[in-house]
């Protein structure tokens, strides 16, 4: 009776031990960017990992962003990547992503900033500043003019 006391414990040990590395591994979240402007593309990629780092395959991947949600498969290398809009509201959101193959599940999560970014340095500093920036523009005519948009920010 010991033995087979034994030999079923270390059954279940082993059993417990093969679940348990099975339900580990890590999904990466990359952005294309680190802050965003309103209605802005996101392309969110990563790779879906097991326990010892190699890639998981054809894992069905979900990503989710209030009320957005992109599912794809991951390829072969365990790399994925989703497309989704940035919200409509200045803020700081959460991006979720899920995988799920078989039994095999893993979640993750990251932050993305919705916000005004106008460019690297003002071209004056007082009580307001003003950035300048030249852009090549087609008219409905067919001719293509350069333009210079600058924008004021007045400190209030």
């Amino acid at each position: 009776m010991e033995w087979f006391l034994v030999i079923f414990l270390f059954l279940v040990l082993i059993f417990l031990l093969k679940f348990s590395l099975s339900q580990n591994g890590v999904v990466t979240i990359n952005l294309n960017s680190t802050n965003f402007w309103w209605n802005d593309s996101l392309l969110i990629y990563g790779k879906v990992l097991n326990s010892t780092n190699q890639p998981i395959s054809n894992a069905l991947v979900k990503v989710k962003l209030l009320d957005q949600t992109c599912e794809t498969y991951s390829l072969q290398d365990g790399s994925y990547n989703c497309t989704l809009l940035a919200p409509l509201e200045l803020g700081t959101y959460r991006l979720w992503v899920n995988v799920t193959k078989d039994t095999f599940a893993l979640t993750n999560s990251s932050t993305l900033e919705v916000k005004v970014v106008y460019g690297k340095t003002p071209t004056s500093l007082t009580e307001r500043s003003v950035l300048e920036k030249y852009y090549l523009m087609q008219e409905p005519s067919g001719n293509i003019s350069m333009v210079k948009v600058r924008l004021i920010v007045w400190k209030g």
